[in-house]
């Protein structure tokens, strides 16, 4: 007497390809969040550029207003010295260009952090 035995399941339950559906998504859903992932660090680093773009324009114009306050200080000057004006606008002007020169280098400081923030945006290393 000779016997094979043959175990062939003839119903597997649909286990396997529920297996393999399940692999699909999850490597979709990979797929999606990386891309997601891609567009938020492409939209950081493009606000990093606009920031900094910003501030230096900013640091340009508070140049331009340290420089308007310098020449009107320097006129309440000759004036108060001359007798035309009052200590009290010469004061004024005096702290109008203080004022002024403050938020000149508080904007150096802020281009600074927005290079820097632009340089980790955009994952550069610092020289």
């Amino acid at each position: 007497m000779l016997g094979v035995s043959l175990n062939v399941p003839i119903f597997s339950s649909f286990s396997r390809k529920a297996k393999t559906a399940q692999a699909k998504i999850a490597l979709n859903i990979a797929d999606i969040r990386l891309e997601e992932t891609k567009q938020t660090l492409s939209l950081q680093a493009q606000k990093a550029k606009n920031e900094y773009q910003l501030s230096i324009e900013n640091y340009q114009t508070l140049k331009r207003n340290v420089n308007l306050a310098q020449r009107i200080e320097k006129k309440q000057r000759v004036k108060f010295f001359e007798g035309i004006s009052s200590s009290f606008d010469l004061l004024q002007a005096q702290n109008q260009l203080y004022a002024q020169q403050q938020n000149y280098i508080q904007s150096m400081l802020t281009i600074i952090a927005k290079k820097a923030t632009l340089e980790n945006a955009l994952n550069l290393q610092t020289k």
